[in-house]
């Protein structure tokens, strides 16, 4: 043993433990803070949430997806790609949830422009978005409990204690300032002290987990049969997970193609929003406690109580209208955030969290 060994072997697992805690708070409770700044929504969601999107797609892919494998490979012996059914499952079972939810928000628009009825539609598309922070700090504390379980198993043994550290610590603020971006983005009706708790308890799961595995030492095997089959399950279910939000909730709406619902990219989903039914366009209007129907023809948009034949006439005018106003809204948002430099720092945050996971 080295001289350098034996002074890192006579340090406590304590203060590499507290720092990766540090890390991971510094990570998920700096998005929260920025929000407040009048700079955020310009620079913090925009390219924060390119480089978010590129990290959980790198993590997922190259990081996590083939450590499940092999886990899950040295667990069975089975030639046959678990780890790729096991995460297509992760990214069915969000798709599904959020499905769900977002059936739920369009048959509660049905009675949206009668006067009297609440305004819940703010409601339903909150749920729908607060499940997907759920599933991704659901997810992300999972594989913190995991490494930190491995690095606190390994605490007797210096150089792969250290090693296990280096690589999560790599990584951990990127993971975190991930779970942070999509607290301050999505999560803002939950309330900051809301936010916060879930901003700790992740960041608390490594050090747990290391604490843990310090308590069971030789008792926990990371290498047995029954470890592997948990961990690589549970990896491969994280990494499809990691997969569906980098690319559907986070790529699909920072970087549109079409009108996206009445949502402006690289914004917090507003009580302002449009669902067009068969009897016409409804939308919401934050100010009033009671949402109005709106019949636009080529003079602006009016009130009305007019009948449905009417309505209902007017739709092919009503949708072009809709459409024009969408393009609109999306060339103001070119102007205010263009595309490329945003593509370029997604492509860079996953290009550079590829290389962690291959030199970790």
């Amino acid at each position: 043993m080295t001289g350098l060994d034996q002074e890192l072997s006579a340090m406590s697992p304590g203060p590499p433990i507290f720092f990766v805690l540090i890390t991971a708070l510094v990570g998920a409770l700096m998005p929260i803070w920025l929000e407040l700044s009048p700079s955020a929504e310009k620079y913090l969601f925009r390219y924060g949430n390119a480089v978010a999107a590129g990290v959980l797609l790198a993590a997922g892919y190259v990081h996590m997806f083939p450590d499940a494998s092999e886990a899950l490979d040295s667990a069975l012996g089975w030639d046959y790609p678990l780890g790729g059914l096991l995460a297509l499952y992760g990214c069915f079972t969000i798709f599904a949830l959020d499905r769900l939810v977002q059936s739920n928000a369009i048959q509660r628009c049905l009675p949206f422009g009668r006067p009297g009825v609440p305004d819940d539609r703010p409601a339903q598309n909150n749920a729908s978005e607060t499940l997907v922070m759920y599933m991704l700090f659901g997810a992300l504390s999972f594989h913190s409990a995991f490494e930190g379980l491995a690095m606190g198993a390994n605490a007797r043994y210096t150089e792969k204690f250290y090693a296990i550290l280096w690589a999560i610590i790599a990584h951990k603020f990127f993971a975190a300032l991930a779970l942070g971006l999509s607290l301050a983005r999505n999560a803002k009706h939950l309330g900051l002290s809301t936010r916060v708790t879930i901003a700790v308890i992740f960041s608390v799961m490594t050090p747990i987990g290391a604490c843990l595995g310090v308590y069971l030492g030789t008792a926990y095997d990371e290498g047995s049969q029954g470890a592997s089959l948990i961990r690589g399950s549970l990896t491969a279910f994280s990494a499809g997970i990691f997969i569906y939000v980098s690319l559907v909730e986070i790529v699909a709406e920072e970087f549109p193609q079409r009108p996206n619902h009445g949502k402006e990219a690289g914004k917090p989903r507003t009580p302002h929003t449009e669902c067009l039914t068969c009897k016409g366009s409804f939308r919401l209007n934050s100010h009033s406690s009671t949402p109005l129907l709106y019949v636009m023809d080529e003079g602006g948009a009016s009130d009305t109580n007019g009948s449905t034949d009417d309505t209902e006439a007017q739709l092919p005018t009503l949708q072009a209208k809709m459409k024009k106003q969408a393009q609109e809204a999306m060339r103001r948002d070119e102007e205010f955030s263009p595309v490329w430099p945003r593509v370029f720092v997604f492509g860079l945050s996953a290009t550079l969290m590829s290389l962690l996971a291959k030199f970790t």
